[in-house]
């Protein structure tokens, strides 16, 4: 459809704002799944082996230890409810902090073997040292102290996070972007064949008419709402244009503030159902009645059928005549 005029090209064209933000929330999304794999996978090569980090390392490293029994419960966190277990590699005993979870899948696995865990070093807190050596104590009939922790088990305990290898949580901004992403390509399509319907409602002919009418100036407007000699526009971000012949209901609305009256309007319905909304132009209600007046009766000239006034009959009408519901 050839529109030769520039208001209405852009109008028609503005659909295409939902597809470039698609496009940009697409792109988006790949960008935070990459950040998100890269921050839930680490290469397990790189990672040292935890015997070996406790005298070379600072806490926070990753680490893997190689445990070969069932580790023993010691202690339970308060805040976290994870447990301090004393696991064995065969030849020496560390402490691993693990959640209930894990310790029931851990156990199941290392009942056939050698079972590989996956953590960071931590420092242990004093309380848990305390309470370490009392039960080594007791165990073992020994008068261990807490200067001897670290030669018992070593300095760091190894924090083992979910098996899985992999943080969900890292996914949640990906499944939102991913959401609006939808959304917003749904809103396209929408949009795009909204402006179909309404640059297939006229023939070339008749958008030859339509631009020339906007181009030659003699229109009255309000907003992105425009009312030339034949035609109703709404050249907003929804775009909507219908014959004044179409047009079958008007009535003027009101609207107050603390009871004073701060706005006067013009709905238009059209035959489609299509909505119009024009806004009088003047502060002076004198002056807005009559520019509202003015248009109403422009109409009525041009539809003799046109029904002027909000009230239950006028809306049944509609409602039965074409199906619309005010």
């Amino acid at each position: 459809m050839n529109l030769n005029n520039f208001i209405v090209l852009k109008t028609s064209k503005k659909y295409n704002i939902y597809l470039y933000t698609f496009f940009a929330f697409i792109a988006l999304t790949i960008l935070l799944l990459f950040f998100a794999y890269t921050h839930s996978t680490k290469d397990l090569s790189a990672i040292s082996d935890f015997e070996k980090i406790l005298n070379n390392s600072k806490y926070g490293s990753d680490a893997y230890l190689d445990i070969t029994t069932t580790p023993v419960l010691v202690a339970t966190d308060d805040v976290t409810s994870d447990g301090y277990y004393l696991a064995s590699t065969g030849d020496y005993m560390y402490i691993v902090v693990l959640s209930n979870d894990e310790f029931n899948d851990l156990s199941a696995k290392v009942t056939s073997g050698t079972v590989r865990l996956y953590g960071t070093s931590i420092v242990p807190e004093d309380s848990f040292k305390e309470i370490l050596i009392n039960a080594l104590n007791q165990t073992y009939s020994k008068d261990y102290t807490t200067s001897d922790y670290a030669t018992l088990v070593g300095q760091y305990a190894l924090d083992v996070p979910d098996f899985s290898n992999s943080n969900y949580t890292n996914y949640l901004l990906p499944f939102v972007s991913a959401f609006v992403s939808l959304i917003l390509y749904l809103a396209y399509l929408n949009r795009k064949k909204q402006t179909e319907y309404v640059l297939n409602k006229y023939n070339q002919k008749e958008w030859n008419t339509i631009c020339k009418e906007l181009n030659n100036g003699k229109y009255i407007k309000s907003a992105n709402t425009y009312i030339t000699d034949n035609y109703i526009l709404n050249l907003s971000n929804t775009f909507n244009v219908s014959s004044l012949k179409d047009v079958i209901l008007t009535y003027q609305m009101n609207s107050s503030y603390n009871h004073i009256q701060t706005e006067s309007s013009l709905v238009l319905w059209s035959s489609d159902g299509i909505k119009y909304i024009f806004l009088a132009s003047s502060n002076d209600e004198k002056k807005n009645v009559k520019e509202l007046r003015d248009i109403a009766t422009k109409i009525s000239k041009i539809n003799k059928n046109l029904l002027v006034g909000y009230n239950d009959k006028n809306i049944e009408k509609v409602k039965k005549e074409y199906n619309i519901k005010i």
